[in-house]
């Protein structure tokens, strides 16, 4: 399990990267091409980056070319030397590093978890960007620097508890793409759904820090892409006589804050308070029937006021805000496989987002580990859509399946079914604040 393989689309150039988890190096290569006879020739080594975590191009001009060449397909202008180490350093290396953190960081790419804390300790130490040392939990910046993911969180006191080994599960960082082809180089705008383990000590309220990667499934975007932002609000009421005694309290506690003193023997106080309140009330003639009304209402659990006399006392009904709310999204999906390698490619994708959204037992069976998180994101030409919204951490709450697409049951020769009806609902996992929509990656489009 030493070399880990991913496929990237960067700026709309279909890459492989490889990344040893023994050393921490990753190179870039172009796809495998098919030769004379029918033979696979290996793809050509574009860049590397060492366990320093530095990035070298080793076939700039042969890279640049083949850039230049997916860039006209899309029909964008060909870059100049300068144009394309300025875009690859500035932008691939970050994304490569991005990819080569989500295979070190993930324990299922070793072959145990002594051997993942001490390897990817060392690689932590050794500052590769993004990586973090799960001894520690220190973890190294985009630059190779350390910082800290836990700095703040607030769970010290339970670091040093073990919860059980984790039952082994076996996870990939493989990218399951239907249909099968080089995505967008096919003419598909796409929508992919990046799987990350739950990290506790990294989840931030942007939602953008994450475990190590799992499995990625990338499919072609659907009819249908709409979005539903939500905040709670809800009706509350406040009479006079609730707003005399919220008024007593109210004094009593800036009391405490402004000159100090026993709080327990101030709220005792605030009791004595309301009640010398209640009495100025009565001594009202205009409110005295309103307050006898009220208490005898109050005593008897009936609405005295109303059936002695036909009013109510003004409740001061108002609209109130009150807090968030977590936004759900819907997809749905016709997977069609065409011949056995779709088929194949279907059943992974089917698999990988059931393994993804179960929990992962520890043993003794007390605990059970978070499900995987999802990072939900749609993509033109190979870049961010900047038309469509944003999407925070997700988690996967619901994932149907339909073995038999309008109602038939149909098998091809080898068993396999002629198509999957497959339904996804997600929920994201923080709320959406005013100031996200402010940020990068939001002003690029319409916001979250």
């Amino acid at each position: 399990m030493a070399v880990q393989k991913q496929t990237r689309v960067w700026n709309g150039m279909t890459v492989e990267s490889f990344t040893d988890t023994n050393t921490g190096k990753i190179e870039i290569k172009t796809p495998p091409t098919t030769g004379a006879m029918g033979s696979v020739v290996e793809g050509v080594k574009l860049a590397e980056s060492g366990k320093d975590g530095k990035w070298s191009v080793t076939e700039s001009e042969y890279f640049r070319r083949q850039y230049n060449q997916s860039q006209k397909e899309q029909g964008k202008q060909p870059v100049s030397a300068e144009e394309f180490n300025k875009e690859f350093y500035s932008d691939g290396a970050n994304k490569f590093n991005n990819d080569r953190a989500a295979v070190l960081n993930n324990k299922d790419n070793y072959d145990n978890e002594q051997e993942f804390k001490d390897k990817a300790a060392a690689h932590q130490k050794n500052g590769i960007p993004l990586v973090k040392n799960p001894k520690t939990q220190k973890e190294n910046n985009s630059q190779g620097q350390q910082i800290s993911s836990n700095e703040g969180k607030g769970n010290e006191f339970l670091q040093g508890l073990d919860f059980g080994t984790d039952v082994s599960v076996k996870h990939s960082t493989q990218n399951f793409r239907y249909p099968l082809g080089a995505i967008p180089d096919l003419g598909y705008d796409f929508v992919q759904f990046a799987a990350f383990e739950y990290d506790p000590g990294g989840l931030t309220d942007s939602g953008f820090a994450f475990g190590g990667r799992r499995e990625t499934v990338t499919l072609p975007i659907m009819p249908s892409i709409e979005d539903t932002s939500m905040t709670s609000w809800g009706s509350d009421s406040m009479n006079f006589i609730q707003e005399a005694a919220a008024d007593v309290a109210g004094n009593a506690l800036n009391s405490v804050i402004q000159n100090g003193g026993d709080v327990g023997k101030i709220l005792q106080e605030t009791g004595a308070n309301i009640g010398s309140v209640a009495q100025e009330l009565l001594n009202k003639e205009e409110l005295k029937p309103a307050i006898l009304g009220y208490f005898a209402g109050q005593a008897s659990q009936t609405n005295f006021l109303a059936r002695a006399g036909g009013v109510v006392i003004n409740p001061n009904l108002e609209l109130l805000f009150k807090g968030p709310a977590l936004r759900t999204f819907s997809f749905n999906f016709k997977l069609r496989p065409r011949d056995a390698d779709e088929g194949d490619v279907c059943k992974n994708i089917i698999r990988s987002f059931k393994k993804n959204m179960n929990p992962r037992r520890k043993g003794g069976n007390i605990f059970l580990n978070t499900p995987s998180v999802f990072k939900i994101s749609y993509f033109f030409n190979g870049e961010p859509h900047p038309s469509l919204n944003r999407i925070k951490m997700c988690a996967l709450t619901s994932f149907r399946v339909g073995y038999t697409p309008d109602g038939s049951y149909m098998t091809y020769q080898d068993g396999q079914v002629t198509g999957y009806d497959i339904s996804l609902q997600f929920s994201e996992v923080f709320p959406i604040y005013a100031d996200d929509q402010d940020k990068p990656e939001a002003t690029s489009g319409v916001g979250y």
